[in-house]
């Protein structure tokens, strides 16, 4: 019987494991509303390093095959920034509960940024960073999405928080979003 044992269990899960499933590729396109920070901005023409923070708009778009992931990502800060990532990595989404879907993802890349230095923490009259500032960020996030029409649209909530190398400091950022989107 102890021999047999492991032979049981594995013939057991076997049977109860749910069919596995892969996608070739897939597509997301996001319209978002983002709270976004991002700190210790340093500034060509301001001495210290800035806090950006403030509400936003943005898109996000995604092209996944297999397992690698082709994320961009633009907000645009009511406060007068504009921030992109570029980047590539990975995310996966799990159909846990009934009608919601959990999802985590994670990529690294470029983080361009250009902000209009009176609109935060910086003096007055320091004008507007050009041409606008390359970095490196690595960031990581999850969240819910609610599918509808046919699995072809989702509206969710999603939270990303990461690291940045721009303008010579290391920051941390984190963006919560709410985002209606499609999905192929």
């Amino acid at each position: 019987m102890r021999k047999s044992l492991p032979f049981l269990i594995a013939v057991f899960m076997f049977m109860v494991a749910p069919q596995a499933k892969a996608d070739f590729f897939s597509f997301g396109l996001d319209a978002q509303g983002t709270y976004t920070r991002l700190d210790k901005i340093s500034f060509s023409n301001v001495s210290d390093p800035v806090t950006l923070d403030g509400f936003g708009i943005g898109v996000s778009g995604k092209l996944q095959i297999l397992f690698i992931t082709a994320i961009i990502d633009y907000q645009h800060l009511l406060d007068g920034a504009d921030y992109m990532h570029a980047g590539l990595g990975t995310g996966f989404t799990f159909g846990a509960l009934p009608l919601v879907d959990l999802y985590v993802r994670g990529s690294l890349g470029l983080m361009l940024l250009s902000a209009d230095v009176g609109g935060f923490d910086a003096p007055t009259g320091a004008g507007k960073i050009s041409p606008p500032e390359v970095g490196f960020q690595v960031r990581g996030g999850a969240g819910i999405e609610i599918p509808f029409l046919g699995d072809f649209f989702a509206f969710g909530l999603g939270v990303d928080v990461g690291a940045h190398a721009i303008t010579g400091n290391w920051g941390y950022d984190l963006s919560v979003n709410a985002h209606l989107g499609l999905r192929i």
